[in-house]
C-alpha cells in the first residue's frame, strides 16, 4: 500500500471511472481467464463494492415487475431479495445430485439465478451435462444466466469445472465474482463480467448510485494480483481453510449417529444433514447455548426437502471449532433429557 501511495496516491485520491480502475479490471481480466477459464475483456468488466450489489443492479436493469427468474432451491436469501425487490415472480428450481435442474414443463424465464460451482447452500457442483443444457435451455427463451462463483477459489479434494461462462457461446451469461471471501469483506471490491452490449447502461447506473469504488483499493488490488501475491495467498488459505473443515468434520463425529455432512470438498461452509424432526428443536437448543446456527429450512421459498444446517469454519480458529462444536453435542443431549 505505502509503494502504491508513493507512487500515484495523489491521482488516486480523487474521482474514478464508473467502471473501475483498468489496472484492476485487466488483472482480473488475466486471473479469471488463467483459474477459471473465463475468457473476457478487460472492457467487459465492471467494479463494484459487493456481489450483492451485482445481484441488485441486474435485477433492477435486466427484469420488470411480474418477469419470471429461475432460483435455485434452496437459494441464497440475498438473490431472492434482489429479484423480488425488482417485482420478479420467483420459480424455485429443485437442486439434485448435479445441480440445477429445471422440468420441461417450467413456463420460460428472463433471468435464471445459479451458483454451479458451489451450489449455496448444499455445495453441489453442477454437472458438464447440466451446464450444457441449462445453456441451450437460456438460449431457447431468450434468458441470462447469473453464475454467482462466489467462493470457487477453496476447492480441497479435487480442482472444479471451469465457469459456466467459459462453455458460453452465446453470451448469455453473466458473470459475478468477490473478493470479499478471498480477502476481506472491508474492501468493498467485486466485479461483474458483461457483454459489451449490456456495459453502457451498467455504467450509467452505476454513475447514478454510488459512482465509483474507491480507487486507491483498487490499485492496490491490481498491484496484489499482478504481483503475485493474490495467487500465493489462496495456495496458503486453502490449506489452513482445509485443516479448518478437517478439524470440524472430526469434532462432529460424535454425532454421527444424527448429523451427516454433505459435499464438503470445496467452499468456506458445509451443510449437515439431520434426522427428521430435529432441525427446529435442536436450533433452539443451541441458540439457547449461545450458538449462531443457520437452519437450511431458511434457505427453501416451498417446503423444505432437507433439515440441517449450514455449518461455516473458514473464520474460525481450531479452538473455536472445537468449543462450538462440544457446544453442539451438548446442547443435543440436553435437548434429549
Amino acid at each position: 500500500m505505502q509503494q502504491r501511495w508513493q507512487k500515484s496516491g495523489a491521482a488516486l485520491a480523487g474521482y474514478g471511472p464508473a467502471q473501475g480502475l483498468l489496472e484492476l479490471r485487466s488483472a482480473i481480466s488475466g486471473y479469471l481467464a488463467q483459474a477459471r477459464g473465463v475468457d473476457c475483456h478487460p472492457e467487459q468488466i465492471l467494479i463494484l463494492n459487493s456481489s450483492q450489489q451485482a445481484l441488485q443492479m441486474l435485477a433492477q436493469l435486466l427484469i420488470d415487475p411480474q418477469d419470471r427468474v429461475w432460483l435455485e432451491e434452496p437459494a441464497y436469501l440475498g438473490a431472492r431479495n434482489a429479484m423480488l425487490a425488482a417485482g420478479a415472480e420467483i420459480v424455485p428450481v429443485p437442486v439434485d445430485a448435479e445441480g440445477l435442474n429445471p422440468s420441461a414443463d417450467l413456463s420460460p424465464p428472463k433471468l435464471i439465478y445459479t451458483t454451479p460451482s458451489h451450489q449455496y447452500p448444499l455445495g453441489i457442483a453442477m454437472s458438464l451435462a447440466r451446464r450444457m443444457a441449462l445453456l441451450a435451455q437460456a438460449e431457447q427463451h431468450g434468458a441470462w444466466i447469473i453464475e454467482d462463483d462466489y467462493d470457487s477459489e477453496f476447492y480441497y479434494d479435487q480442482r472444479p469445472l471451469p465457469a459456466l461462462h467459459g462453455l458460453d457461446k452465446t453470451g448469455r451469461t453473466l458473470y459475478v465474482g468477490t473478493f470479499s471471501k478471498v480477502l476481506f469483506p472491508s474492501l468493498r471490491l467485486a466485479y461483474l463480467v458483461l457483454p459489451s452490449e449490456l456495459m453502457p447502461a451498467f455504467i450509467a447506473a452505476r454513475t447514478a448510485f454510488d459512482g465509483h469504488s474507491p480507487q486507491f483499493m483498487q490499485a492496490v488490488t491490481a498491484d496484489f494480483i499482478a504481483q503475485g501475491h493474490f495467487a500465493a495467498h489462496l495456495r496458503q488459505m486453502r490449506t489452513l481453510y482445509r485443516s479448518r473443515r478437517d478439524l470440524l468434520l472430526e469434532s462432529l463425529k460424535p454425532l454421527s449417529d444424527v448429523l451427516s455432512p454433505i459435499n464438503t470438498g470445496a467452499g468456506l461452509q458445509f451443510s449437515v444433514c439431520l434426522d427428521a424432526g430435529l432441525e427446529q428443536a435442536w436450533t433452539s437448543a443451541g441458540s439457547a447455548a449461545g450458538l449462531a446456527l443457520r437452519p437450511l429450512s431458511a434457505f427453501y421459498l416451498a417446503k423444505p426437502k432437507i433439515e440441517g444446517w449450514l455449518l461455516g469454519y473458514a473464520a474460525l480458529s481450531n479452538t473455536q471449532i472445537r468449543s462450538a462444536s462440544q457446544t453442539l453435542i451438548n446442547s443435543f443431549y440436553a435437548m434429549q433429557r
